[in-house]
């Protein structure tokens, strides 16, 4: 509670402070000090608003999630850029809480259900002839960053925590997600994307761009707004420096690792505005902003359908979030040791238990599972290295759903 009364106390000062420190990120070099004062005075203005303009979300706020620290210690840091395809700000911040939600997954196996339904402390109905595994828990996904229409960023979490966005990049990455319709199309002459119809005065300060090809099934997207694009690379800038872990071979986009997934694909100079974080000239004077426009303002076009639909998502049960799924990737040492010690028990790993560390006594315990696996899949083999590279942690996840049915094999 002192926290929000803080915010409160010292409001003033804190707009005023991050005004001025935001104007900065764009202008020129920035310190690893100034950086991280920028980014402390951006999360309490972040959370100033949030109390502000969504009172009723204070208790899920500042964001819980079960990757603290997860960034800490990683030495070479990823950046990925997500797209929310929707258009409300709000709504976007709403869904990144900590408020928790239902969730329900099928199985046709039994001890498949059986197996997850004890990871995630849920129940296990039988449904017909299927068996659903029913838990609650948070939202399935976060995010360190979001950015709105009109270029206004929130830090919702922190630098050192992880976020869940991209499965192939959740333990080394600092995320963002920027507000945006993404995907578009015409209905009775106006223009629409999934939850209806854009605001009349979205589509005129932002109007829809047509790709000479089409992108992933796409023909027509929504631009990012100039604001947005300013504060992209304000942010990389301030990670850049605040970090010191990240480098311009580790900046990427959601479809880089998903081909289902839209994001903006060619729609915006990515690898422009990621040289330009790694550069200190102010950031308005790059030539390539010139395709932008400005749409100050869009956030307050709220698209009820969109609201209602990310509202109703949080009571329903029968929605299968499994897509989103946090808990179902394993792609950091820590999780990898816990899926070994959980298929074979605390001996697999007796000294040093799962620390995190890819050391001799990991990588003899990952040695053998691969050979367990191959000897049970002759047809699916894996190379017997000792590394958990993404074939090897695939497999992993296969072997932790099969629960029981693998121990008894390999135990």
């Amino acid at each position: 509670m002192s926290f929000w009364k803080d915010l409160q106390a010292n409001a003033v000062s804190i707009r005023k402070r991050f005004d001025e420190l935001w104007k900065q990120a764009g202008e020129g070099p920035i310190s690893q000090e100034q950086a991280q004062e920028t980014l402390d005075v951006m999360w309490k203005r972040s959370h100033l608003d949030i109390l502000t303009h969504i009172p009723n979300y204070k208790s899920y706020f500042p964001t819980e999630q079960g990757y603290r620290e997860r960034l800490k210690d990683v030495q070479n840091l990823w950046w990925v850029d997500h797209a929310t395809a929707g258009i409300n700000g709000w709504g976007t911040l709403r869904w990144f809480s900590s408020r928790q939600r239902k969730h329900v997954r099928r199985f046709k196996d039994k001890d498949r259900a059986m197996a997850y339904g004890k990871r995630r402390e849920g129940i296990v109905e039988q449904d017909g002839k299927l068996y659903r595994v029913i838990w609650r828990g948070y939202a399935n996904a976060v995010t360190h960053f979001v950015v709105f229409t009109n270029g206004l960023p929130f830090y919702v979490v922190n630098l050192d925590d992880g976020a869940w966005g991209e499965p192939k990049r959740n333990g080394d990455a600092i995320q963002v997600e920027m507000v945006n319709a993404l995907k578009l199309h015409l209905k009775d002459g106006q223009w629409c994307y999934w939850a209806g119809k854009l605001p009349p005065n979205l589509v005129k300060a932002q109007p829809p761009a047509t790709l000479e090809q089409p992108f992933r099934g796409a023909h027509t997207m929504q631009p990012y707004t100039w604001d947005q694009v300013i504060s992209n690379i304000k942010l990389k800038r301030l990670c850049i420096a605040a970090t010191g872990r990240m480098h311009p071979d580790r900046m990427s986009q959601h479809t880089d690792w998903k081909e289902s997934k839209f994001d903006m694909g060619p729609l915006w100079p990515f690898d422009l505005c990621n040289q330009a974080a790694f550069e200190t000239y102010p950031i308005e004077d790059y030539s390539f902003m010139k395709r932008f426009v400005h749409a100050e303002g869009m956030d307050d076009a709220v698209d009820v359908h969109e609201i209602e639909f990310l509202e109703n998502e949080a009571k329903n049960i029968e929605a299968d979030h499994n897509t989103w799924d946090a808990d179902d990737t394993i792609d950091t040492v820590k999780e990898i040791q816990q899926v070994l010690m959980s298929l074979y028990g605390k001996s697999i790993l007796p000294k040093y238990g799962a620390d995190g560390d890819l050391g001799n006594e990991t990588t003899k315990a990952v040695r053998h599972f691969q050979a367990n696996w191959n000897q049970q899949h002759p047809t699916d083999k894996i190379k017997v290295d000792g590394v958990p590279g993404l074939q090897t942690c695939k497999r992993l996840e296969t072997a932790l759903v099969a629960g029981t049915a693998f121990q008894k094999l390999y135990l």
